[in-house]
């Protein structure tokens, strides 16, 4: 079995970001077992308390908060 990570670097995207996860979830990736790392880079919004409901949804999920905005660069990283 094949296994990859998906990482989506995030900044003030509260709009946008549940509906991109349940989407990516949705797809069936046949063979592959796969996990979805979101790293919120100190979101101004409630992008980081969303997805902390999303965390509980998901047991392939993984949630990174940054304290301070690094950029999208380091949050890749």
């Amino acid at each position: 079995m094949k296994c990859f990570s998906i990482v989506i670097p995030i900044y003030n995207e509260e709009e946008n970001i549940i509906s991109l996860i349940d989407e990516i979830y949705s797809i069936n990736f046949l063979d592959y077992i796969f996990e979805i790392v979101v790293v919120d880079d100190n979101s101004t919004d409630n992008s980081y308390e969303l997805l902390k409901k999303v965390k509980l949804k998901y047991d392939t999920f993984k949630l990174v908060q940054h304290k301070i905005n690094l950029g999208q660069s380091h949050a890749l990283k």
